[in-house]
C-alpha cells in the first residue's frame, strides 16, 4: 500500500506519451531566493524548494494559500471545519509551529500562540504572486522555528514599469462572495501597488454536532512602495492588514455561538545599497501584530484575547566573487511580545501572559561554483535566546547538474531548532521558564530526471528528520516540558508531463512516516500518503479546463479516533470573453465526499462557484 500511488504515476504518464509532442521550446527559468537568501536558478539548488506562480494559482482554481498548499509535496493540512475555521500546515510531519512563515519577507508567526504558529485560516490567494515552500530544516538561515521548513508567500508587484489594473468579483455555495481589486505601476525609477479584497460566505455548521451555520467575514488591503533613490541606493516598503470574523462551534460535539475577530497587519522596510559592483548591503525593519479575540457566551472563558507583536531588524551583506560564488553573512534581531486575558462567566478578568523575550543572531554563508554544474552551498548561524542562551546551527547542500543526461542530483543536511514561545515559558499556572529549545536534525536527497526527450520531468526526494526536547505538555505535572522526541521519514515524488501544448499533467505523492519515539505511536494528523493530480487541457486558444483530484489516507486524531481516508475531486473551466476579461466557473467536491480532516468538524459538499476576472 505504502507506495501504490507512487507506481501508478509513471505508468500514467507512459499512457500519454505515444501522442505527445516534442517541442522545444524556450522560457526562462524562475530565480528563487528563499533556498539561499540570494537569487539562484531552480538547477542551482540542493534543497527540496516548490514553487507555486501566480498562472498555477488561477488555474487550478486555489481560494486561499491553505488550499494552495495542500497540493504541495511534503505538506499536510487539517481544519476545523471548513474555510475561516483555524488551520494548521505541517511540512514533512513536522508541528506547526515549527515552520517559518513569511510574507513579503516578513516573519509573520503569531507571538501569542502556544506555538508561534502562523494561521492560515482566512489567508487569500487574490494577491498572491508566489509561494515558495522549502523543505527541511533551515534554522542557519532562518533561525528559530525553521525544523519542518520556510513558507515565503509573495505578493503581487509591478513587473514591469507598466500601469496595471486586475481583480475579480466571485459568488457561489454557502452564501459565498469575494472580489478583489488592485493597481499596480511606476517606472524605472519608481514604482508602486494597492490592493483591497472583501470576501463573505454563511458557511455551514463547523461542528457536526448541529446545523447552526457559522459564517466568515474577511476584508484586507495590501500596498507597496519603492524606488531607485541614487543609482546604487534603494528604498522599499511592503505591508497589509487583514480583519476577520469567524464564527465557530465551543467544540467539535457541541454547536452553539462562538466569534473569533482577528486583526493582523504586518510591514517591512527594505534599503538595499551597493557599496561597490561586487558588494550589496540590505537593511530590513519590520514586523507582524496579530490581536484575537474570542468570545464564546456558553464557555467557560465567555471572553479570551491573545495579543501578539514579533519586531525584527536585520542586516544581510552579498559578495559575489568570481562568476558564481556569493558570500552571505548577516545580523538579526527578534522581539516577540504577548499579551492574552481571560474573562470568566462572573465578569472575572485574569492576566495569562503579559512579557516579551529578545532573540539575537549573527549568521554567514558561502554559495561555491564548481565548474558550470556543481553548486555547493554551506552556512552557519549562531543565536543567543534572552530566556535558554545560545544555539549553533548550520547547513549543507550541493546540486550536481547532468546535462548530457537531463539529470539534477540534489542532497542537503541541516540542523535546526525552536526556541519555546512565551505561551510556554510564562503562561500562567502551566509555563515553565526552564524550557530547553527544541532540536533537530534533518537531511535529504534525491534527483531530477527529464523524461522523452523533456516531455516529462519526474523528481524524487527522500527525507529524513529527527526532533530531540520536543516541548510537550504533561498532564502529571500539569506544565510544559522537554519530554518528546520524535522523527519523520518519506518520499516526494512529483511528475510533470508536458503532453503538447495544449496537455499537461501533474502528479505528486507523498509518503510520511512520522512518529513520537518516545512512546512508538503515529503523530497525530499526519496521514501516510498523500496523493494529488492535476490536468490541465486547453481546449482553445479562449477556452480552458482543469481536472484536479487529492487523496488523503487515514490519520490517527486525538483520543485514539482515526480519520478515515478521502478522495475529493474539482474542475474548473475558463473562458475568455475578451482579451481582459475571464469568465471562470468551479465545482469543488465534485463526487460531493462526506469526509473530515479534523474528527467530528465538516468539510463542504458539493460547490459551485463562478466570477469574471480581469485585467488592464
Amino acid at each position: 500500500m505504502r507506495y501504490n500511488y507512487l507506481i501508478l504515476l509513471p505508468l500514467f504518464a507512459l499512457a500519454h506519451l505515444e501522442t505527445a509532442r516534442a517541442e522545444e521550446t524556450v522560457t526562462a527559468e524562475p530565480l528563487i531566493v528563499t533556498a539561499s537568501k540570494v537569487e539562484q536558478t531552480p538547477d542551482k539548488i540542493g534543497n527540496a524548494v516548490t514553487v507555486l506562480t501566480r498562472k498555477e494559482l488561477e488555474r487550478r482554481g486555489d481560494r486561499s494559500v491553505a488550499d494552495a498548499l495542500s497540493r504541495t509535496p511534503g505538506v499536510s493540512l487539517s481544519r476545523n471545519g471548513g474555510f475561516g475555521a483555524s488551520t494548521s500546515v505541517r511540512i514533512r510531519g513536522t508541528n506547526t509551529g515549527q515552520t517559518v512563515v513569511l510574507i513579503d519577507g516578513v516573519n509573520v508567526g503569531d507571538a501569542a500562540t502556544a506555538d508561534n504558529a502562523f494561521d492560515f485560516s482566512t489567508l487569500l490567494v487574490s494577491d498572491v504572486e508566489r509561494i515558495e515552500v522549502l523543505r527541511g530544516s533551515q534554522s542557519a538561515l532562518y533561525g528559530s522555528d525553521a525544523i519542518g521548513g520556510v513558507i515565503n508567500i509573495i505578493t503581487r508587484q509591478n513587473p514591469d514599469g507598466k500601469t496595471h489594473v486586475s481583480g475579480f468579483v466571485e459568488g457561489g455555495s454557502f452564501g459565498t462572495g469575494q472580489g478583489n481589486f488592485g493597481a499596480r505601476g511606476g517606472d524605472k525609477n519608481f514604482y508602486y501597488g494597492a490592493s483591497a479584497t472583501g470576501f463573505h460566505s454563511d458557511g455551514f455548521s463547523r461542528s457536526k454536532a448541529g446545523k447552526e451555520l457559522d459564517s466568515t467575514n474577511v476584508a484586507s488591503v495590501r500596498a507597496n512602495v519603492g524606488g531607485q533613490v541614487t543609482e546604487k541606493l534603494k528604498l522599499d516598503f511592503s505591508g497589509g492588514y487583514i480583519y476577520s470574523e469567524s464564527q465557530f462551534d465551543p467544540s467539535a460535539t457541541t454547536d452553539g455561538p462562538g466569534l473569533n475577530e482577528r486583526d493582523f497587519a504586518y510591514g517591512l522596510l527594505t534599503a538595499e545599497f551597493w557599496a561597490s559592483d561586487i558588494f550589496k548591503n540590505t537593511f530590513k525593519a519590520g514586523g507582524n501584530m496579530t490581536d484575537r479575540e474570542f468570545d464564546e457566551p456558553a464557555g467557560f472563558f465567555r471572553r479570551s484575547t491573545f495579543e501578539g507583536t514579533r519586531l525584527t531588524a536585520g542586516y544581510q551583506g552579498d559578495i559575489y566573487l568570481r562568476d558564481r560564488d556569493v558570500l552571505t553573512f548577516g545580523a538579526d534581531y527578534q522581539l516577540d511580545d504577548a499579551n492574552t486575558t481571560n474573562t470568566s462567566g462572573g465578569g472575572v478578568t485574569t492576566q495569562g501572559i503579559d512579557r516579551d523575550v529578545y532573540n539575537r543572531s549573527i549568521f554567514g554563508q558561502y554559495l561555491l561554483g564548481l565548474g558550470e554544474n556543481v553548486t555547493i552551498t554551506a552556512g552557519v548561524r549562531h543565536d543567543d535566546h534572552q530566556q535558554f542562551g545560545e544555539k549553533t546551527t548550520g547547513r549543507g547542500a550541493i546540486a550536481y547538474n547532468i546535462p548530457q543526461s537531463g539529470t539534477i542530483l540534489r542532497a542537503s543536511a541541516g540542523s535546526g531548532f525552536k526556541a519555546p514561545s512565551l505561551f510556554q515559558l510564562y503562561a500562567a499556572n502551566f509555563g515553565n521558564p526552564n524550557l530547553e529549545a527544541e532540536e533537530s536534525f534533518g537531511y535529504d536527497f534525491g534527483f531530477e530526471q527529464k523524461l522523452f526527450g523533456d516531455i516529462a520531468t519526474l523528481n524524487m526526494t527522500y527525507f529524513n528528520t529527527e526532533i530531540e526536547n520536543q516541548i510537550d505538555f504533561d498532564f502529571a505535572t500539569f506544565s510544559y516540558l522537554n519530554t518528546g522526541e520524535a522523527s519523520s521519514e518519506g518520499v516526494e515524488t512529483v511528475l510533470d508531463i508536458k503532453a503538447s501544448e495544449s496537455l499537461s499533467f501533474q502528479g505528486t505523492h507523498t509518503y510520511t512516516n512520522a512518529q513520537d519515539d518516545t512512546t512508538g505511536l503515529s503523530l497525530l494528523r499526519r496521514p501516510r500518503n498523500v496523493l494529488t493530480f492535476a490536468t490541465f487541457v486547453d481546449v482553445t486558444e479562449k477556452a480552458r479546463f482543469t481536472a484536479l483530484g487529492r487523496y488523503v489516507s487515514k490519520q490517527q486524531d486525538s483520543g485514539s479516533r482515526v480519520i478515515k481516508s478521502f478522495f475529493t475531486a474539482d474542475v474548473q473551466g475558463e473562458y475568455d470573453l475578451t482579451d481582459q476579461v475571464t469568465w471562470y466557473g468551479r465545482i469543488e467536491n465534485l463526487l460531493d465526499r462526506d469526509y473530515v480532516e479534523v474528527s467530528n468538524y465538516n468539510t463542504p459538499g458539493f460547490s459551485l462557484y463562478s466570477g469574471l476576472r480581469f485585467k488592464y
